[in-house]
């Protein structure tokens, strides 16, 4: 479980799809599409099982803007948010980013675990051509709220503060 936030283009060959939440696979949500049933990862985009499974499908990723829900509200104030009541609430604990720590529920659902960096390392994805690069966040110099990808021109840039010295 990580601190995590994707965005992806809901288009597949001309067809909007709409997502939903329906389980976990290693640890990580996973998601249905309502038009075909297929189960998607919400971490790369690609099709688990289902219709779509097998083929060349993934979904494109977009760049998005992870911040405080507070700051975000003071810059867009007419922002509508779904509902939370989803059936899961016995789930919820409050985390912070980087806090730590996998509930028992979420432990049970690894099928292994990464031991290359700390529990609760916060590092920042980015899509660099054919892979994926990690930055380990508190190796970068930087002070403010927000940190945005652009993995279609494997951009990096922090706004919203100072620099710091490390």
């Amino acid at each position: 479980m990580c601190s995590s936030g994707v965005g992806f283009d809901p288009l597949i060959e001309g067809t909007r799809h709409t997502f939903y939440a329906s389980g976990l696979y290693n640890g990580l949500f996973v998601m249905t599409d309502d038009q075909t049933g297929a189960l998607w990862t919400h971490f790369d985009g690609t099709v688990l099982q289902g219709p779509l499974a097998g083929g060349e499908i993934e979904l494109e990723l977009q760049p998005i803007v992870h911040m405080p829900w507070g700051d975000w509200r003071e810059a867009h104030p007419d922002t509508l948010v779904p509902i939370s009541e989803t059936g899961y609430e016995n789930r919820y604990r409050d985390v912070s980013p980087g806090g730590g720590g996998l509930s028992d529920f979420f432990e049970s659902m690894l099928i292994h675990e990464d031991d290359r960096l700390g529990v609760g390392e916060l590092v920042l994805g980015v899509n660099v051509g054919p892979g994926f690069r990690a930055y380990v966040l508190a190796s970068v110099a930087y002070d403010g709220p927000v940190a945005i990808a652009d993995s279609r021109a494997a951009r990096v840039s922090f706004l919203g503060g100072r620099r710091r010295s490390r």
